[in-house]
Order: structure tokens, then sequence, then C-alpha cells
């Protein structure tokens, strides 16, 4: 059946848990909420619900709680990943509440002239007031951070393509080049060029509107642990070419997480283009 592109279809928490941990993830996500409910500090609160930050000690991850306000007790409500972003300047399109009781979003940017994209927001909760202002006010240009959640990542193999150049009717001139060069084929037709494909640039949504294919370079690498785990920290850029002016376009940048056991035997070097899958994510930055 083919998706409704009107009703956008997000990630379950289960994906997120996935990609960071594998299969086996409930074991650290236990141990996660446990210390994120013993060790947190509460950093906003409404009538109905209470916002909680869990930092853990030299890592690159914090998690963040919501708890729900009952007559005799706070109840845990859901947890996320929150991590260091790249600021970007974007188009603030739209905003989207996920839950019936309004505690998660997502937000819709745009980066110059590429189809606006649905990230979802770790902070929503705390700045649906503002994001809404916003909105409201069409002050559309906002300054966000963006990190992704990674998955599937490998190396990008070697390629290259060939460029056609010259006469128009290609099909009529390799022919004339093949019945005078008998011996020839058309790997040696002089208006075939090859070029190096292998460093991409590329990213597409896929069925879930906040989960992305994607190819970059990576430009900067992090390591850190949590729970025992090794993570990369990797800065890529996509949307490189979706400006007017391709030549100062830096794309949009992004910091990616991405567990360094799920990689297998791939150690990424600063350079290599990699392809893969990651979540999206965006909250206005301070």
């Amino acid at each position: 059946m083919e998706k409704d592109k009107s009703k956008p279809e997000f990630l379950y928490a289960g994906d997120i848990w996935s990609a960071l941990w594998g299969n086996d993830y409930t074991k650290p996500l236990a141990y996660t909420i446990s210390h994120a409910v013993a060790k947190s500090d509460m950093t906003f609160t409404t009538n109905e619900y209470s916002f909680w930050e869990y930092k853990p000690f030299r890592s690159m991850f914090m998690f963040n709680s919501i708890m729900k306000h009952e007559k005799n007790a706070n109840l845990f409500l859901s947890i996320y990943p929150f991590c260091k972003g790249v600021e970007n300047e974007l188009s603030f399109c739209d905003v989207l509440e996920s839950s019936e009781d309004n505690t998660d979003g997502y937000v819709l940017l745009q980066k110059n002239n590429a189809v606006p994209m649905w990230m979802f927001n770790p902070l929503y909760l705390k700045q649906q007031k503002q994001l809404l202002q916003h909105l409201d006010e069409h002050n559309e240009r906002q300054k966000f951070m963006i990190f992704g959640i990674g998955w599937d990542i490998i190396k990008t193999p070697p390629r290259s393509i060939k460029i056609y150049e010259g006469k128009n009717d290609y099909k009529v001139a390799l022919q004339e080049f093949l019945r005078a060069n008998p011996d020839k084929s058309e790997d040696d037709f002089p208006l075939i060029k090859t070029a190096d494909a292998s460093h991409m640039n590329f990213i597409g949504v896929m069925q879930c509107d906040d989960a992305y294919e994607f190819s970059s370079d990576i430009y900067s690498i992090s390591e850190f642990k949590y729970h025992g785990t090794m993570f990369y920290c990797l800065e890529i850029a996509v949307l490189r070419y979706s400006g007017e002016h391709a030549e100062d376009e830096k794309g949009l940048r992004l910091k990616l997480y991405a567990n360094k056991e799920l990689l297998g035997a791939y150690k990424p070097q600063i350079g290599d283009n990699i392809s893969g899958i990651m979540q999206l994510n965006a909250y206005l930055c301070d």
C-alpha cells in the first residue's frame, strides 16, 4: 500500500534504542532509565509534567526524561537520548505534536531550496511555547542545533561514473566511431570521460519521515564511552548543493552518533565517505 504523504509517520522509540545498542538494547536501556530517575535534575515543569536531564560522567550523551504528575506520585513517562549538534540557520516551516499528551513533537525545517524535512525535537516539552510563538510570528529562519542517531553505516565503496559530452546524438556518434574502428569498444569512445563518484553527498527520506538514507564525507571524529560501550561522534554534511551559490555552500552540518561495535570492522577516518541511515534531531539554540 502506498504511503499517505499527507500524514507523517515517525520512528518508534524502540527503533532509536536499537540504533544505539542493537537488538539487545533492553539491558542498557533499563540501566539508563534507573540512573536517569535517580540522578536527573529537573529543568522545567508545568502543572501536569516535569522535564529532567541526566548527564552521565564523561559521556557525549545526555538523556531527557518526562515525568507525569499524579496526586501522590510522579510517574515516569518517557526518555530520549539528547546530544550536542551543529548550529544551522534554517527555515522553520511547521511543528507537529506526536503524542496525545503533547509532550513529544517534531519540527519541519528547510535548508535553502531543499525539500523541508521532519526532525524529532528531544526538547519539545520545554520548547513548545517558543516554537509555536515563532511559527505564529512567521519568523521563518531560526537557529537550530542538528544531530543524528545513525545505524547501518558503511564506508562508501569506490565507484565511478561515465560522463557523455560532445555531440547531442550519442548513439549515432558511437556507431560511427565503432564502424570506423572495428578493433575498439565503447570504452574507447573519446566522448566518454570517467569521473570519481566515491564522495557522494545525498539524503533521502525513508518510510518514516524522520529517518533518512544518507551519504557524506566525514569532517571530524570523536570517541566516547557510555555504559561500557564505545561510540563515535562524526561530523558530516548533507544538502551541500541546496543553495544558489554552490561554491560557498557548506550544506546541513550535523553531529552523527553511532555505536562503534555495530560498525563491525570499519574504523572511520576523516575524509572517508560513509553511507547509512539516521534519525534527524533538531532543537532551538539557546
